[in-house]
């Protein structure tokens, strides 16, 4: 039987880490519904994957900026997946798409020259207290926000090559894998890194691990792509993620406005709701019950 641990927080203990007890499941018998999981579970993850990008916006006025330029970024990546397959050379039809793309590339532009010029004026600000370099983030925000111009560019620069080419002899297959892709995804990595720059130094590798190891995976994953299996297959690994970054931001290690902590809990009642689902449907074997066997 294959089967995966899960650290069950705060539903079996509200003290001591060390009192949490591991079960283990067969995911392959997790029963729960498409019903129950697009009307209930999906939401609730959508939520905290929209209750982190708040809490991001508490810590500085430039976070709104770099969070509407990642998802404008998260979009056309994924939109591009999703064209790419129909679209080998350049139809009547895909010559219309790649107008969005373009159009949509051209208002990114915008965008980030827009942060650019308020990056300039804006000293970088944080509500906690302890070491701040804000020198030091103000030109790593400023190298990021080079970097996206330059990806972007290359991407508008062959789209326009492209549209001119097309119903030419010189016009060619549409190179997506060697071009365009890497270029996307380039694009989304450096937007992501931007998220956390501005962070507070007490605060700012949790926020990052957060990011990079749960809430990248649910928005991309199980909100976006609807992957049930996912989730399910990673449920206990993402206990132990969001419960190690609750457990640091509550506990009072860190000194957070009441207002983060408030929505921080909101978050994990939400995730403690979507576990207690599933323990619910499972059938758990408890690891001494399970080496007798």
């Amino acid at each position: 039987m294959k089967s995966i641990f899960i650290l069950i927080l705060v539903l079996f203990s509200k003290s001591a880490l060390s009192d949490y007890p591991i079960y283990y499941y067969d995911e392959q018998k997790v029963k729960i519904s498409n019903e129950t999981f697009y009307r209930y579970i999906r939401p609730q993850i959508r939520n905290i994957v929209v209750e982190y990008y708040h809490l991001l916006k508490k810590h500085g006025p430039l976070f709104e900026d770099l969070i509407k330029i990642k998802h404008s970024i998260f979009k056309l990546s994924n939109a591009w997946k999703e064209w790419t397959p129909n679209c080998t050379y350049v139809t009547h039809e895909c010559a219309t798409t790649l107008v969005k793309f373009y159009e949509t590339s051209r208002n990114l532009e915008q965008k980030i020259h827009l942060l650019q010029n308020k990056k300039l004026k804006v000293r970088p600000s944080t509500s906690l207290k302890g070491p701040f370099r804000p020198h030091d983030t103000h030109l790593h925000l400023l190298t990021l926000i080079n970097r996206l111009l330059d990806l972007n560019f290359y991407f508008l620069h062959q789209l326009e090559t492209i549209m001119i080419t097309s119903g030419t002899p010189y016009s060619k297959p549409l190179s997506v894998k060697e071009k365009f892709s890497p270029n996307l995804h380039g694009l989304q990595l450096v937007s992501e890194e931007m998220l956390t720059t501005l962070l507070d130094k007490n605060i700012k590798e949790d926020f990052i691990s957060l990011w990079w190891n749960f809430i990248k995976h649910l928005e991309q994953h199980v909100t976006l792509e609807q992957k049930q299996s996912y989730l399910i297959k990673r449920l206990g690994e993402f206990t132990i993620i969001w419960n190690s970054f609750h457990m640091k931001m509550t506990s009072g290690q860190i000194t957070l406005p009441k207002k983060s902590i408030q929505v921080i809990k909101i978050m994990h009642n939400r995730w403690n709701s979507i576990l207690k689902l599933y323990l619910k449907h499972t059938r758990f074997v408890p690891p001494l019950n399970k080496l007798k066997r």
